[in-house]
C-alpha cells in the first residue's frame, strides 16, 4: 500500500497549480482550501510550495495509519488555529516509529525545516526494506 502511495502525486486538485521549476514558492488568491491538509504558510500567506506538499503528505500518512479523518472531531476554525500556532496531531501509535517521526518532521511550522519529499520517500523505502528483512528473518 505504501508503494502505491509513494508513486502517486499528493494534491488537492482545487488548489493545484503548475509550479515553475525555478520558483521556491508561489501564491494563490484563493482564501479557503482543504484546511485539514494545509500548511501554516498556506493559511497565513496563501503561499504554496513543495514544502507545503510535504506537509500535506504528512497528513496523508496520518490518515493511512490512524484510519480516520485528520483532526477528527475538531472544527475547521480550531484546526486552523492549531496549525497556525505550530501545533500538530499526535501521530498514531499504530504507525512504525520511523513513520511517526516523519509525520512530525513533515508538520514542522517552518517550511525550510521540513524534509524534501525525496528524503521522505527514501526513508519510507528504507523502512519497508528493513521490515521485509525482519519479517523474512523471523519466518
Amino acid at each position: 500500500m505504501v508503494w502505491i502511495l509513494l508513486t502517486l502525486p499528493t494534491s488537492d486538485f482545487g488548489m493545484a497549480r503548475e509550479m515553475d521549476d525555478e520558483a521556491y514558492e508561489q501564491q494563490t488568491k484563493q482564501e479557503v482550501g482543504p484546511v485539514r491538509w494545509m500548511a501554516p504558510e498556506q493559511m497565513e500567506k496563501h503561499v504554496y510550495s513543495k514544502a507545503s506538499d510535504v506537509y500535506a503528505f504528512g497528513v496523508v500518512l496520518y490518515e493511512i495509519w490512524a484510519r480516520e479523518m485528520p483532526w477528527n472531531g475538531v472544527k475547521n476554525l480550531k484546526v486552523a488555529g492549531n496549525v497556525l500556532a505550530g501545533n500538530h496531531m499526535t501521530p498514531p501509535s499504530s504507525a512504525p516509529q520511523v513513520v511517526q517521526q516523519l509525520m512530525v518532521e513533515c508538520w514542522h511550522k517552518q517550511p525550510s525545516q521540513r524534509p524534501a519529499i525525496s528524503d521522505v520517500q527514501q526513508r519510507l523505502f528504507d523502512e519497508m526494506d528493513d521490515s521485509e528483512y525482519e519479517e523474512s528473518s523471523t519466518s
